[in-house]
């Protein structure tokens, strides 16, 4: 069994260490040699590939087709009341839970990784982006105001997973139920507040922010 990538088939050991790898170090931090070596593979296969480029690109594919595969399923199931718009965004906070490699993949990129691929969020992220907009019900926001949107619930999914709940005695443990049930609750309460906001903008005639 393998992945689609460059040049045919990718088996699942090389391109499982390639992942591990880029969410672990980032594009940048990760060389052909740590591939091949994580993989049990010599460079030679590695190369063929794609190398340490193609390896990465049909890493963020994979990502790409997880996320659409994912939330055709989400609308598919959960409904767009407001119970199920928290219901929706339990199984976002979820998905990143289980795959916390999810969420750093795309936090190395925020920190400037990878910058000799300037079209990946066009190719890799945008399309699956877009998906999200259904989790918030805020399909009529125009793009600035999403962009927004997403970006505060994506920062804060994206802390959790990697950090946990802040804490002044002692580091944050994602895993932590207690922290899960806290952060899960508080997640609700911002998108609850953001709803009402929309709402009484769009009362008022005032529109986007």
């Amino acid at each position: 069994m393998g992945s689609e990538g460059h040049g045919g088939q990718v088996d699942d050991a090389l391109l499982g260490a390639a992942r591990r790898l880029f969410a672990a170090l980032g594009y940048d931090g990760t060389t052909v040699e740590m591939i091949a070596d994580a993989s049990g593979r010599d460079i030679a296969a590695v190369k063929r590939a794609g190398g340490k480029r193609g390896l990465y690109e049909t890493v963020m594919e994979g990502l790409r087709q997880s996320y659409l595969s994912f939330y055709e399923d989400l609308y598919r199931e959960i409904p767009g009341d407001a119970r199920g718009m928290h219901d929706r965004l339990d199984r976002v906070i979820d998905i990143h839970l289980e795959y916390p490699e999810l969420a750093s993949l795309w936090q190395h990129r925020s920190l400037s990784d990878a910058l000799d691929l300037s079209d990946l969020e066009k190719r890799f992220r945008q399309p699956a982006r877009e998906h999200l907009r259904e989790v918030f019900g805020l399909e009529p926001l125009d793009d600035s105001e999403y962009e927004m949107v997403a970006s505060v619930f994506e920062w804060c999914v994206y802390g959790f997973v990697t950090g946990g709940v802040l804490r002044t005695d002692g580091p944050g443990r994602p895993d932590d139920p207690k922290q899960r049930t806290q952060f899960r609750d508080y997640m609700h309460h911002l998108l609850d507040l953001i709803t009402k906001d929309r709402e009484e903008r769009q009362k008022a005639g005032t529109g986007s922010l």
